[in-house]
């Protein structure tokens, strides 16, 4: 390949992957601005932006966003008017999920953070053993999110969330699904009193 060809294809690989608004990995917890709007704070220098889309199709995943929320992807900052532009979302952080979970049958799922989380399998009490489980958020489709489980083996599956505050997997390649209700909801009272969840 000629000196001149590959400096082409350089060109072209440069353009593809900065373009003319320098694109930038995104980073950051998800904060409400003074207007209710929804803005970030970067994770490497704290600043806060207000959050826009490029596109229709990211503003629809911006708009299912809450505060404190964490995402990763990639956009364009507009120092002068205190703005990012997101073109894509990578990863996401539901601070909804945050905390401790159980299953009907009484299996016991902590979300310590946005990557990882610990299971315990019923009956669980203070000194029971745990698995810890490695886990990635993505937007899915409508209001539900696709779930990326790495233990032993690789699961997928899609998250949603009910009004009852329930949260439900339907995992990929099989008819199989997982029901978990936060620890202090009406459900595990009724049904779960010899449980003891380890916090």
């Amino acid at each position: 390949m000629s000196i001149l060809i590959r400096c082409i294809v350089l060109l072209l690989i440069g353009n593809v992957a900065w373009g003319s608004e320098f694109q930038m990995p995104v980073e950051g917890n998800i904060v409400l601005c003074s207007n209710e709007r929804l803005c970030i704070q970067l994770k490497n220098n704290n600043e806060t932006y207000l959050l826009s889309p490029k596109n229709f199709q990211i503003k629809s995943k911006i708009d299912r966003l809450s505060e404190g929320d964490y995402i990763v992807g990639h956009g364009q900052i507009n120092v002068e008017s205190n703005n990012i532009v997101l073109s894509n979302l990578l990863m996401v952080g539901l601070n909804r999920l945050y905390g401790t979970w159980i299953s009907k049958s009484g299996d016991i799922y902590k979300f310590d953070d946005y990557l990882t989380m610990e299971k315990c399998v019923a009956p669980c009490f203070e000194d029971s053993p745990r698995q810890i489980i490695s886990y990635q958020i993505t937007p899915g489709r409508g209001a539900s999110w696709l779930l990326l489980m790495m233990n032993f083996d690789i699961q997928t599956g899609i998250l949603s969330f009910s009004e009852d505050k329930s949260l439900r997997i339907d995992f990929n390649n099989s008819k199989r699904h997982l029901m978990l209700f936060p620890v202090d909801s009406p459900f595990k009272e009724r049904t779960f009193e010899r449980v003891i969840p380890y916090r």
